[in-house]
């Protein structure tokens, strides 16, 4: 029953942003969030307190990632520069679904091509994992014989959360930037 009214309640979130409603007078009704203490990628231990205070929008995903990663990254990116100075507001952060490979220094690399602001976050697998349990998402490695030698399925939505760690909005990775900035403004 707690899992289908979750996936009403998702439903119901798309929706509205997809539609274009502006925003909510609440956080939403969903227990997604958790802390964490991760590593960066330049190998400083990072803590969730840190961003408190700000708004968080964070995004699932791995380095090697040929679809949703550079899209959402992307998005994300042309959002905060939509926002200007109010950017400074919001921390974007890149967890990645794949610790064993994602290193500080592949996450650096790979971070460089968005925007400056990003905080790339690895791990162990069980802080990830655990992580991932909080926000209600999940990877996993699947076979391909493709050019990928890394293919994970994995969630596509970006998780705006509050300056308490509340979770606001859940966002999907295909929406237009100026969508994505219109809505963290509103949360400003």
């Amino acid at each position: 029953m707690r899992k289908g009214l979750i996936g009403l309640l998702l439903g119901a979130v798309l929706v509205a942003v997809a539609a274009g409603e502006s925003r909510a007078t609440e956080p939403l009704p969903l227990d997604i969030g958790g802390d964490f203490t991760l590593l960066d990628q330049r190998g400083q231990t990072r803590d969730s307190s840190e961003f408190r205070g700000r708004l968080t929008l964070i995004w699932f995903g791995y380095t090697e990632c040929p679809h949703s990663c550079p899209m959402a990254l992307g998005a994300m990116s042309a959002a905060l520069d939509l926002l200007g100075q109010e950017a400074g507001a919001v921390v974007p952060l890149f967890v990645t679904v794949d610790p064993d490979h994602d290193t500080p220094a592949r996450m650096a690399t790979h971070l460089a091509n968005f925007h400056p602001a990003f905080v790339g976050l690895t791990g162990s697998r069980n802080d990830i994992a655990k992580l991932q349990a909080d926000y209600r998402t999940s990877a996993r490695k699947i076979a391909d014989p493709g050019q990928f030698t890394r293919l994970f399925e994995h969630g596509t939505l970006i998780y705006l959360m509050g300056r308490d760690g509340e979770p606001l909005s859940l966002l999907p990775a295909t929406l237009p930037p100026e969508r994505i900035a219109a809505i963290l403004r509103d949360h400003l």
